[in-house]
């Protein structure tokens, strides 16, 4: 496991997905991101998979974070990315999965369901989230306090590589290209590096190529 802090209070670590094969485009390790707002009031979960050979220390953590802020809030990009939200339920009481409604039955095969949202919908810490598009009803998570996008399966980045658009689905570009209207500075991907300035450029290019 490998931790860093971005920005304040929003963190990302990586954990070796479960299912990975040299066959799969992406590298072994995923992205995780963590987020607490300002007011210190809940810690948001972002498609968090709890590393094997480090479980012990992800949960001492994430203990220390759930007793200063409260049960954790798990938000999913897409339901492949169900991930570690059971675990995250069984452990702390309180502890909420959140679920795009499209997406709920896909996602409820993988982890219990606390929570249903559309699109317009409230999230904890001020959250919002927006259409990815793609078959399998992806959505995007912004965190307005630092203009920055969790994406999950609608980009990638391959080692060394610039972030593209990944899926080859009519309705992911148009999707992506909708984050522009807002201010995006950093594009917290899943698969491959985020981009911890100038987002929007990063998208931008993407969605060209």
């Amino acid at each position: 496991m490998h931790l860093t802090e971005l920005k304040p209070r929003l963190w990302r670590w990586t954990a070796r997905h479960p299912d990975w094969t040299p066959e799969d485009r992406w590298e072994a390790d995923v992205g995780c991101y963590a987020y607490v707002p300002p007011d210190l009031g809940t810690v948001v979960l972002f498609d968090p998979l709890v590393p094997a050979g480090d479980a012990d220390a992800f949960w001492e953590a994430l203990d220390g974070d759930v007793a200063h802020h409260g049960p954790p809030n798990v938000l999913v990009t897409v339901d492949w990315h169900g991930r570690s939200g059971q675990a995250i339920l069984d452990r702390y009481d309180g502890a909420r999965v959140w679920a795009y409604a499209p997406a709920r039955e896909e996602l409820g095969k993988r982890t219990a369901i606390t929570d249903v949202f559309e699109l317009d919908d409230p999230l904890p810490a001020g959250i919002e989230a927006y259409d990815a598009g793609g078959s399998d009803h992806e959505v995007a998570f912004r965190v307005p306090e630092y203009a920055a996008v969790v994406v999950g399966d609608s980009m990638i980045a391959e080692p060394g590589c610039a972030p593209r658009v990944w899926p080859d689905e009519e309705s992911v570009r148009p999707a992506l290209r909708a984050l522009l209207q807002r201010p995006l500075d950093l594009l917290l991907l899943t698969h491959g590096e985020p981009v911890l300035a100038d987002g929007g450029a990063a998208l931008e290019r993407a969605l060209e190529a």
